[in-house]
């Protein structure tokens, strides 16, 4: 009976909710009383990331911007969220041209494909899908704010211990605001870049050599993010790739070829501080050739891929 009444409130909590988990974001909030806070599809980054629970979608359509609101929480008050599920966080970067709705949808429909051991965590920021060029300048921004969440976990370090091991896995443009929120007390047991729209030679020795310009936001700085230690086994930085990705196409004649479409490269190419840290995983095989192979982050085959190498993590400190 209880069990019963139980499900039937968890049924009514996710019919409330557009989504009543976990979301991290680095959108602008406006505090609106009651500990809720709210924001619009076309508002800016803000100054620090942000976690909410309990979204609801409260406005938009017809030409106008959606709009969200939800309940604001401290990080030990998501870390407590975390624990009580007993899950590894998924912390899951959307892409270019995605909106808050269609990322949170995503990550709640991928969960059926993962065996209880790991849980999507929805990170989401602006992404209005009004210009490319511009949308990479508010990835820059994004990955800014997250930077700043850090300064938080130092300042609460009772409950630093209390949070569970994390991956992340950044899909597409998501993986530049992965790469310029790359520092090292960002800390990650696993990092999957997924189709990623970043330069192709990201993790070569020569690469900082011959890009100035953001030259310290390299695969360097990226693998500086995996939780090593002397007593747990090294994780690593996982790229998914498809040299059918027609998505990265473009980007590659605009700028350069792209790691999503090439992987990191050869064990000689990569450099000495990261080659024993990076895998390539291609995936063409698993991507259908009648779709455009540059949105499979979520499909089964990658859900199991995230979940295997956390579990060879997992097994080897245990």
């Amino acid at each position: 009976m209880a069990l019963t009444i139980l499900s039937q409130a968890s049924l009514s909590k996710c019919e409330e909710y557009l989504y009543p988990d976990l979301i991290l974001t680095s959108y602008a909030l406006k505090d609106i009383g009651g500990g809720k806070v709210e924001w619009k599809v076309s508002d800016e980054s803000g100054d620090k990331a942000t976690f909410l629970t309990n979204i609801k979608k409260t406005g938009g359509g017809w030409f106008r911007p959606e709009k969200f609101e939800g309940e604001k929480l401290t990080i030990g008050q998501a870390k407590d969220i975390l624990n009580e599920d007993g899950r590894k966080p998924l912390f899951c970067i959307h892409g270019y041209s995605v909106k808050p709705e269609g990322q949170m949808k995503e990550c709640k429909e991928c969960q059926k494909n993962f065996k209880n051991t790991l849980k999507p965590i929805p990170v989401i920021w602006p992404s209005d899908g009004i210009n490319y060029f511009d949308q990479r300048d508010d990835s820059v921004e994004a990955g800014e704010a997250f930077q700043k969440i850090v300064e938080e976990f130092e300042s609460i370090k009772d409950t630093i211990k209390r949070f569970p091991a994390k991956s992340v896995m950044a899909h597409s443009m998501g993986n530049r605001v992965l790469r310029f929120a790359a520092i090292a007390k960002l800390k990650f047991d696993n990092i999957f870049m997924v189709a990623a729209d970043v330069p192709y030679d990201l993790f070569h020795a020569d690469y900082k050599e011959r890009n100035k310009k953001g030259a310290e936001a390299n695969g360097v700085a990226i693998c500086k993010m995996l939780s090593n230690g002397i007593l747990k086994k090294k994780g690593k930085v996982y790229v998914l790739f498809n040299e059918r990705d027609l998505a990265l196409v473009g980007s590659a004649i605009i700028k350069e070829a792209r790691l999503g479409k090439t992987g990191a490269g050869t064990k000689e190419e990569l450099d000495d501080k990261v080659k024993d840290l990076v895998v390539s995983y291609d995936c063409k095989d698993f991507v259908s050739r009648f779709s455009i192979g540059h949105s499979y982050q979520f499909e089964e085959f990658a859900c199991k891929y995230y979940e295997d190498k956390y579990k060879s993590i997992d097994d080897a400190n245990s």
